[in-house]
């Protein structure tokens, strides 16, 4: 596995199975759970690469 290949399965497994993890504190089957039924492989992959690239710093 390359380095940021274990962020970008994270992401893709929480869009395709947003409940896998769920963060303390928050509840569960809050995002739709059927994404991978709604997007192509392609559509997934870019809202994953789209999440990645995103600059999510405080400023």
């Amino acid at each position: 596995m390359q380095r940021g290949e274990k962020g970008l399965d994270f992401l893709r497994e929480s869009i395709l199975d947003p409940n896998a993890f769920v963060e303390e504190g928050f509840p569960p089957n809050i995002m739709p759970g059927n994404f991978g039924e709604l997007l192509t492989d392609t559509e997934i992959e870019t809202l994953v690469a789209y999440i990645a690239n995103l600059d999510c710093r405080t400023p």
